[in-house]
C-alpha cells in the first residue's frame, strides 16, 4: 500500500513539474501553515525557516555558505569567453518603430518551455521600443543533463544572453539601452538568482537593466514539494488509513520530491543557490514586479509573496519600485492572457518611467 502511494506521488509530481494545467484552490496567504515538519510556515521567522530547509542557525555560517556559492558562480562567469557570448543564440524581434524608445525585453522561459514562449507575452512589450529578445536554456539545444532550476547553469546562460543582447543593441548604435527582464517560473527564479548574484559581485554590469517582471518564481524548491503534496492531499489520505502510515509518508515525502526534481533537472543541487538566498541583495535601482496566482498548481503563490515581502522591506523602509499582483484565477504558465495582469504590468512600467502601452495602463 505504501509503495503504491509513493509511486502515485512520484508520477503526479513529475507530471505537475513539467506541464500539468490543473486549477486548485489555495488557502489565504496569511493562514497557510505547513502540514509537513520539514517545510516552512509563513507564520515562523525566516531564521527558523532557513534552518528547516538545510540552512544553519548561525548567521556567520549561513553567510559563509552563501559566499562560497557566489564565488563558485563568479568563477563560472569569469570563464565565459567573448566567443561564448557571440555564439549564444539570441533573437531580437523588432517592432520597426520610428524613433523607438531604447528599451529591449529579454524573456527567460520556464522549465519544459522554450524561448519561443516569449511570443505569448506579446502584450507585455511596449510597441514603441526596440523589441523583445529570447533564448533557450542549454538543455534545449544540448543535453537534458544540463537542466537545473535557476542555479549555476541558468545564471550563466542568462548572463550570456544578456551580454549578447547588449552587443546587438550596440550594433544598432543604441548608446544607452534599457533592458527589462521578463521571466516565468524557473526563468523567473533564474532572474532572481541572476540579479542577486550580479548585484553582489558585478553591480556595474547591471546598469542597463531597469526592471524585471517576475511571474511565479519560487523562494525555494521545498515549496514545490509542499504545494504538490498538499494539492493531492497525500498525507491526509494516508492519515485516514493509519497514523503510522501517515508518519511514514511524511518522513519520506521530502526525499521522494527531491528525487523527482533531480530526475527532471539533473544539474539542480538542493545545496545550491535559491532565490530566497539573494533576493534582498538586488540593487535598489532595479524595479521589480512579482505576479502569482492562487490557482497555480505548481508554484504556491505564497512562495512568490515571500520573495516580494523580503525585497519590499519593512513598512518604514519600503521600496517604492517593487510591486506585485496576486491573481484569483489562472493556472501555471497561463497567466499572460489575463487582462488584470497585463494592465498591472504596464502601470508598473508607467510608474517607473519605462516604455509602456497607454491603452493597457488605463
Amino acid at each position: 500500500m505504501i509503495k503504491k502511494i509513493f509511486f502515485l506521488y512520484s508520477v503526479i509530481f513529475s507530471l505537475s513539474l513539467v506541464s500539468m494545467e490543473k486549477n486548485v484552490e489555495q488557502e489565504a496567504y496569511s493562514s497557510i501553515s505547513s502540514p509537513l515538519p520539514f517545510l516552512y510556515s509563513t507564520q515562523i521567522k525566516f531564521s527558523d525557516w532557513a534552518s528547516k530547509i538545510g540552512g544553519v542557525r548561525k548567521v556567520s555560517r549561513k553567510k559563509a555558505r552563501l559566499n562560497g556559492l557566489i564565488k563558485n558562480i563568479d568563477k563560472l562567469i569569469t570563464e565565459i569567453t567573448p566567443e561564448n557570448i557571440q555564439n549564444t543564440d539570441v533573437t531580437l524581434m523588432g517592432f520597426d518603430a520610428k524613433n523607438p524608445h531604447p528599451t529591449a525585453y529579454l524573456f527567460v522561459h520556464g522549465h519544459g518551455g522554450k524561448g519561443s514562449n516569449a511570443n505569448l507575452y506579446h502584450n507585455f512589450y511596449a510597441r514603441n521600443t526596440l523589441g523583445y529578445a529570447t533564448f533557450d536554456f542549454p538543455e534545449i539545444t544540448k543535453s537534458w543533463s544540463s537542466a537545473n532550476l535557476g542555479q549555476d547553469t541558468d545564471i550563466c546562460a542568462l548572463y550570456c544572453a544578456y551580454k549578447k543582447l547588449l552587443s546587438i543593441a550596440e550594433s544598432e548604435k543604441i548608446s544607452n539601452p534599457c533592458i527589462v527582464l521578463v521571466g516565468l517560473s524557473r526563468g523567473a527564479s533564474a532572474i532572481c538568482n541572476f540579479l542577486g548574484f550580479m548585484s553582489m559581485r558585478r553591480p556595474t554590469e547591471l546598469l542597463p537593466i531597469k526592471a524585471a517582471v517576475i511571474e511565479s518564481p519560487f523562494a525555494h524548491t521545498e515549496d514545490i514539494i509542499k504545494h504538490v503534496t498538499k494539492i493531492f492531499s497525500l498525507t491526509d489520505i494516508s492519515r485516514r488509513c493509519s497514523e503510522n502510515i501517515a508518519d511514514s509518508v511524511e518522513s519520506s515525502v521530502e526525499n521522494i520530491g527531491k528525487l523527482v526534481i533531480k530526475c527532471t533537472a539533473p544539474s539542480y543541487s538542493p545545496n545550491g543557490i535559491h532565490p530566497i538566498d539573494v533576493i534582498k541583495k538586488i540593487l535598489p535601482d532595479i524595479a521589480l514586479f512579482f505576479a502569482s496566482s492562487k490557482k497555480d498548481h505548481l508554484i504556491p503563490y505564497y512562495s512568490t509573496e515571500y520573495l516580494y515581502d523580503a525585497v519590499k522591506g519593512p513598512k518604514d523602509k519600503e521600496r517604492a519600485n517593487v510591486d506585485h499582483i496576486i491573481l484569483e484565477t489562472g493556472w501555471h504558465g497561463g497567466l499572460c492572457e489575463i487582462p488584470e495582469y497585463i494592465n498591472a504590468v504596464h502601470k508598473f512600467y508607467e510608474k517607473n518611467e519605462l516604455a509602456y502601452n497607454k491603452y493597457f495602463a488605463q
